[in-house]
């Protein structure tokens, strides 16, 4: 439990310290842009354009994770973590080293994916 906790922190600080790296860099990217874009041609506004939906979708990616991590570390300490939240069962260690915040079974994963695709077809 106690390494499973520091791995959960560790995983925790180092995804903090990339949002924290990757936000640091954004504003600087911004900053070095201002009065470029009026004299950028309409690719460079589009590559930069680009460049910040990227930048957003990865920050968005990162806090997701961070609060999966929190999540894992507060399941950890009411003695829940390492079962899956559909079926009961125990995840597999080898998925919980893979990825320490899966809340999941493969199984009901996979069955959690098809929905999902499911729903896209359907949309």
């Amino acid at each position: 439990m106690h390494t499973m906790r520091a791995r959960l922190e560790d995983e925790r600080r180092h995804t903090i310290g990339k949002l924290h790296q990757l936000r640091g860099s954004s504003e600087i990217t911004g900053a070095e842009t201002v009065g470029v874009d009026e004299i950028a041609d309409d690719a460079d506004k589009a590559q930069s354009s680009l460049r910040q939906h990227l930048e957003i979708a990865t920050c968005e990616r990162l806090v997701q994770r961070i609060a999966r991590l929190t999540d894992a570390l507060q399941r950890l300490a009411e003695g829940t973590y390492g079962t899956c939240e559909h079926c009961g069962t125990a995840i597999a260690d080898k998925r919980l080293k893979a990825l320490p915040e899966a809340t999941a079974c493969v199984e009901c994963q996979s069955a959690l994916e098809r929905l999902e695709q499911q729903r896209l077809i359907e949309a």
